[in-house]
């Protein structure tokens, strides 16, 4: 669904402009993380962690990618 403004859901030119700028600043929004960064956020929740580290390693490696948005998961 989208949200419909008084042209139709026409964008002008300087809307066009503001929704571009606001897409190129989504690294500000949600910036990148290190892989330690992302270990620490699971430490928090200890069933989480100790289920992470029952996985294989091919899965822990692909988990932190998916993470980074690197890969995407099956």
């Amino acid at each position: 669904m989208y949200n419909e403004n008084k042209n139709n859901n026409i964008m002008t030119t300087s809307e066009y402009n503001r929704s571009k700028s606001s897409i190129t600043n989504i690294k500000q929004l949600f910036p990148s993380r290190t892989n330690d960064e992302y270990l620490l956020e699971l430490k928090k929740n200890p069933s989480i962690y100790r289920t992470y580290l029952n996985w294989p390693d091919k899965w822990k490696s692909r988990f932190l990618e998916f993470m980074e948005g690197k890969k995407s998961l099956p």
